[in-house]
């Protein structure tokens, strides 16, 4: 998202905005340190009425980790052990 020229929204963003209106605005609510992504899901979860572990975003930070090598193969780069 940074890459893409995106950055932080504040909490109250957070609540008072769409997703889309966010986007526009060129702002993303994850965009944050891994205890804002935790405080992230707590508002979340306290606003929809829904479970914290439903409203977790952790979880997609892994992602692209799981496909590194596919995408540094993809871009002619491979991973070597020292």
């Amino acid at each position: 998202m940074i890459a893409s020229g995106l950055i932080s929204c504040s909490k109250r963003e957070i609540l008072e905005l769409e997703k889309q209106d966010m986007l526009q605005k060129r702002k993303h609510a994850n965009l944050t340190t891994t205890e804002g992504l935790v405080e992230f899901r707590k508002i979340i979860a306290q606003a929809t009425g829904k479970a914290e572990e439903e409203t977790d975003v952790i979880r997609y930070g892994y992602q692209l980790m799981d496909d590194i090598d596919w995408l540094l193969k993809e871009c002619g780069y491979k991973i070597i052990k020292k």
